[in-house]
């Protein structure tokens, strides 16, 4: 059974010292998709989220149904529907104008802050989810500004997106055919909206992260430093920010000693020390 949240005694940590500029810093951090290790250096996002929207309306507003079906067809070699382009086009604009008014809901949570900058902003915060009752810790949304790699990736990330790339084009013919054939539209148009997205030129807009530190998907990663305080695990951030919160997420276990034997380099069994005492 998933934990439930008490009454809240204490309010949120205020980071006193940060007002702009470095918020986060991960060390050592390794990445799910070609496990690479990265150093990573965020700051906060305020003005970044209104910028990539602005980025996205910018991306699409040149583009009609027939210019983007003949780029569609040139980056692809795949022939959609003028009116699933259409459809899709509609789609695309409404989700942005859903975003600039801030009406985007992006599912069932109660999320509880964790700590907060000088000027109020969230910077950790815990999130459960209503379907599933888990509890997760949220750093973000943050901008990443900085990485050093410290191990090179096993993926050729080119040769990824033009699989990628063929792969989604391949599933918006499927859907763009199926909502076509349909006199009532309840095929979703979604790989068609992607397939847009990967296709048009769009201007390089901030690198907004939202990073789970405890709980499903949970980075790996040597340490994390928030605010200037370091932390080697995830649950230490709870217990210093907001320790009435620690019941919520589960403890680390601890690391069990092991003994070595100095001569001959060989572990000894559990319970024996090098004395040889229980």
């Amino acid at each position: 059974m998933a934990p439930i949240a008490k009454k809240q005694s204490f309010k949120p940590f205020i980071l006193t010292a940060i007002t702009g500029g470095q918020i986060a810093f991960i060390r050592g951090h390794i990445s799910k998709s070609d496990e690479s290790i990265k150093d990573r250096k965020f700051h906060m996002s305020t003005h970044a989220g209104k910028r990539q929207m602005d980025l996205d309306a910018q991306a699409l507003n040149p583009w009609t149904a027939l210019d983007l079906q003949a780029l569609i067809l040139a980056e692809t070699g795949i022939d959609i529907p003028i009116a699933a382009i259409t459809a899709a086009l509609r789609i695309l604009d409404d989700k942005v104008k859903t975003r600039k008014a801030g009406n985007s809901n992006s599912g069932p949570k109660v999320t509880i802050p964790v700590a907060v900058d000088a000027n109020g902003r969230t910077v950790i915060q815990a999130i459960q989810n209503q379907k599933t009752g888990e509890w997760t810790l949220s750093l973000g949304p943050v901008e990443q500004v900085w990485t050093k790699t410290i191990k090179t990736g096993i993926i050729d990330h080119k040769a990824e997106a033009i699989r990628k790339l063929a792969k989604c084009a391949d599933s918006a013919l499927k859907q763009a055919d199926k909502w076509t054939a349909q006199a009532t539209k309840t095929q979703s148009l979604s790989s068609v909206c992607t397939l847009i997205n990967k296709v048009i030129p769009r201007e390089r807009g901030p690198d907004i992260r939202r990073l789970t530190l405890i709980g499903k998907g949970a980075i790996n990663c040597d340490s994390i430093s928030i605010g200037g305080q370091v932390f080697a695990d995830m649950f230490s951030v709870v217990a210093t920010f907001r320790p009435d919160l620690a019941d919520l997420f589960p403890k680390p276990e601890p690391e069990a000693l092991v003994w070595f034997n100095a001569e001959t380099g060989e572990v000894l069994p559990e319970g024996i020390s090098p004395e040889g005492q229980e």
